[in-house]
């Protein structure tokens, strides 16, 4: 009889991984049903033998109730895996589009605040170019009498540069509107992606803990709605958890 007790790669997949620890026990099972078999239809011994016999079938039958234990351990782990694995993929999916919509609004507020500075540009050449001729008016005036129809056009072209430098501080303050508006989507947009780029480890599940895992499940989802902050935090300790290396004592002190 030839028992495999070798555990799979703890780098594996984890839904490969367990399913490869299901099929492991379920192969022992039947090799040692079948060795059991071929032991008592072979024995043709004494009541040792016998005794031995029955000795061996308690046994076989006292590892049945344990591996069977154990596949249910083992298949409430991948059920709580894969509750946990969803719930990370659908966060992470909410995350990704959370930083494109991010992406979307720093590309439309840069588009604004060009149209803006186009804006201010020509403003500011417009300026430039009534002061020259205003320039130009008062040396014809100085020139002229004061009832000279020139006068009237000075204070035509006085008035019209001071609405262009109405509408050019209306301007500025405008930019500087587009620019902090800007400077809070980039802010917005990093930390977005700071929190898309966290990913889940995956461990084997014979190790897990599971209360502690199903504890911080359930606080994830009840958090969800009123803190998702919270909520994610949860969901990364009952997944740091899937490692063998993490005690359940290191998590309280995490969650206090």
């Amino acid at each position: 009889m030839t028992i495999t007790t070798n555990v799979p790669a703890a780098d594996m997949p984890t839904h490969t991984l367990i399913e490869g620890l299901l099929k492991q026990l379920v192969d022992n099972l039947i090799e040692r049903n079948a060795a059991l078999e071929s032991a008592a239809t072979t024995t043709v011994g004494n009541d040792e033998d016998i005794a031995h016999l029955k000795r061996t079938a308690a046994e076989e039958a006292a590892a049945k109730r344990r591996a069977v234990y154990e596949l249910g351990q083992l298949q409430e782990a991948h059920r709580t895996l894969e509750t946990a694995h969803a719930f990370a993929s659908e966060k992470l999916t909410a995350l990704h589009k959370d930083v494109t919509d991010q992406s979307r609004i720093v590309t439309d507020l840069k588009k604004k605040l060009e149209d803006k500075t186009d804006e201010h540009t020509d403003a500011v050449r417009q300026i430039h170019d009534l002061r020259a001729d205003l320039e130009k008016a008062n040396d014809q005036l100085r020139q002229l009498a004061p009832a000279n129809p020139l006068n009237i056009e000075l204070q035509n072209s006085q008035m019209k540069t001071a609405r262009l430098e109405a509408e050019l501080k209306l301007a500025r303050e405008k930019t500087a509107q587009l620019e902090d508006e800007l400077t809070d989507a980039r802010v917005s947009l990093k930390k977005a992606t700071r929190a898309g780029q966290k990913k889940a480890p995956t461990t084997p599940a014979a190790t897990v803990n599971l209360a502690s895992i199903k504890r911080h499940l359930t606080t994830a989802l009840k958090q969800f709605e009123e803190d998702p902050d919270k909520s994610f935090m949860a969901l990364e300790r009952a997944l740091g958890l899937c490692s063998p290396d993490r005690k359940e004592a290191s998590d309280d002190r995490a969650t206090a």
